[in-house]
């Protein structure tokens, strides 16, 4: 009896890394899609977009990141624009 339960719970281990691999695997697969999406977000950007998305991930705010830059706060209330920058790539990819 010992030994059935044994085999059991072994197989439902085996079972649950299996599924833990799998989980893994289209992780990686997501991730590579995620790193080529930023590649291309940030082949598209300017040199004054790739600094003002720093500025916003140290957590500036546009009128901060405006004098520091000495430009206006317009033009970075423009280039925070989620479909300019998006937000996502400003957070986690600078």
């Amino acid at each position: 009896m010992l030994r059935l339960a044994r085999e059991k719970r072994g197989d439902e281990e085996k079972e649950a890394m299996d599924g833990l691999l799998e989980l893994c695997s289209r992780m990686r697969a997501g991730m590579a899609k995620i790193k080529e999406s930023v590649r291309s977000i940030s082949a598209s950007l300017t040199r004054r977009e790739r600094q003002i998305s720093l500025l916003i991930k140290q957590g500036l705010t546009t009128k901060q990141i405006a004098e520091l830059l000495g430009i206006s706060d317009g033009t970075v209330r423009v280039v925070r624009q989620p479909q300019r920058i998006p937000t996502a790539y400003c957070i986690y990819f600078t």
